[in-house]
């Protein structure tokens, strides 16, 4: 005797369901699971993800994106693609590829309003590859790289004669090691 096309003969001798079908116990038709779970045990409540196909990961009985990523589920509900899309590199978490939801402190980022993308904070700037922002030289406050300064701290002025822009100490202050 066989099993229906939903289930397999498992070690028991008996008809389970396959993969990705979940049993109804009132049929002998498993039904399909959600697209984004691997297994479950109703249409919507997963105990297995597809984590290395769809970047997912199980999360109370869902399988969400994993961090840095966003699920195209959620911005085009009609999308047939099930596959976490990357997150804008500044992102720590985002709900679609144009904006984050959270940042990352321990990168030295915070959200910025107008963008919705992650900025770095003050002595940081962002390589446009990393999520980490990457220190400014010392004299700078702000940078647009390691040494090219774009502002400076009250004791110092950006000296915009000489590429790359420093930070230099006024006329009036001197320089004790880093500090004016």
């Amino acid at each position: 005797m066989g099993c229906p096309s939903t289930r397999s003969m498992n070690d028991s001798s008996l008809c389970a369901c396959l993969s990705g079908y979940y049993d109804t116990l009132t049929s002998k038709i498993c039904l399909a699971c959600s697209p984004v779970c691997k297994e479950c045990t109703d249409y919507q409540t997963c105990t297995l993800c597809f984590d290395s196909t769809q970047l997912r990961i199980l999360y109370n009985s869902a399988c969400i994106c994993q961090p840095g990523y966003y699920d195209p589920i959620v911005s085009s509900p009609n999308s047939t693609n099930y596959t976490c899309q990357l997150c804008h590199h500044s992102c720590q978490r985002c709900q679609n590829g144009l904006s984050c939801s959270s940042c990352d402190s321990l990168n030295f980022r915070v959200r910025n309003v107008n963008t919705g993308l992650c900025k770095c904070i003050d002595g940081y700037y962002d390589d446009n590859v990393n999520e980490l922002c990457l220190a400014c030289s010392f004299d700078c406050l702000t940078c647009a790289d390691g040494t090219s300064c774009l502002t400076c701290p009250s004791q110092r002025y950006l000296d915009t004669v000489n590429a790359p822009y420093r930070c230099l100490c006024y006329s009036s202050y001197y320089t004790n090691n880093t500090l004016c």
